[in-house]
């Protein structure tokens, strides 16, 4: 998971851009306006911390149990909703 508090023209430049989490490459990503515990860089701060939820076995990403689809070929696979709906 990443947090970032970025300052006024990073912020811009974020919110200018879609789907932050796949240009990332992160599972999970949060904006925000509070001081953060993390890395002071000129254009704000971040932090990155292990996001400990559900593997989906297809894509590597990591999601909260509700957003995971089990399902049984040989045995059964984490799938995120995302790949299910791809693979059907």
């Amino acid at each position: 998971m990443v947090t970032i508090k970025p300052n006024a023209e990073a912020l811009e430049i974020l919110n200018s851009v879609e789907d932050l989490e796949l240009l990332f490459i992160v599972s999970k990503l949060v904006i925000t306006e509070s001081d953060i515990n993390g890395l002071d860089l000129d254009s704000g701060s971040i932090l990155v911390e292990k996001y400990d939820h559900v593997e989906c076995e297809r894509c590597r990403k990591y999601f909260e149990e509700k957003d995971i689809v089990k399902i049984s070929l040989e045995e059964e696979h984490n799938i995120c909703v995302t790949c299910n709906e791809i693979i059907k």
